[in-house]
């Protein structure tokens, strides 16, 4: 994103001074390219895509004047198109990742294995064959994540058994709220009663 911003901020920047180059010195209805600030607001103006009356403008005192306001055009709707698409597959990236994170998502797991596998490897001289020490001592940031990982287990755990206990009590609660079924009765003179 913060690169996006600057090449966005780069190329505003590099077309401003163009534009005030050719048209600052046009007869035009309003104070479009005058200055350097009138450029920026106005190419900013022109990426939401108002571009038309101005480029007419200047179109009808220089005839080339389309070739820029299309460059421009065509730079900045892709930049954007593209921030769009990243932030969309950003927001998709962190949705898929939110299903992958479980009790033991900051576990040994990968290309070593879990704990217990690494246990049971052969250890050379102190190291497991293809990994680091696995008997050194631990640095204070393994230790956090450590630490870290057992709290979020907890958790985990924890909020499973109060879902448990929600749902129990929520059926309950259903339960308890149903009216009864409606018994009829018939009296001796052949009258049905409501009980």
């Amino acid at each position: 994103l913060g690169a996006i911003t600057a090449l966005l901020s780069l190329i505003f920047y590099i077309f401003a001074v163009l534009f005030t180059q050719l048209f600052g010195d046009l007869e035009l209805s309003g104070d479009y390219f005058t200055r350097l600030d009138h450029s920026i607001l106005t190419l900013f103006v022109m990426m939401t895509m108002e571009w038309a009356d101005v480029a007419r403008e200047c179109m009808a005192e220089i005839w080339w004047a389309w070739a820029p306001f299309v460059a421009f055009i065509m730079i900045t709707g892709f930049i954007v198109f593209n921030l769009i698409i990243a932030v969309v597959c950003d927001a998709v990236a962190v949705i898929e990742n939110k299903e992958d994170l479980g009790p033991d998502f900051f576990g040994m797991t990968g290309s070593m294995g879990s704990k217990d596998e690494i246990a049971e490897k052969e250890v050379v001289n102190g190291q497991i064959p293809g990994g680091d020490n696995y008997f050194a001592p631990m640095s204070y940031e393994e230790e956090l994540v450590d630490n870290l990982a057992e709290r979020i287990a907890t958790m985990l755990n924890s909020q499973n058994e109060m879902l448990a206990t929600l749902e129990s009590l929520t059926k309950e609660s259903l339960l308890l709220t149903q009216p009864s079924p409606i018994h009829h009765e018939k009296n001796s003179e052949g009258d049905e009663k409501v009980k």
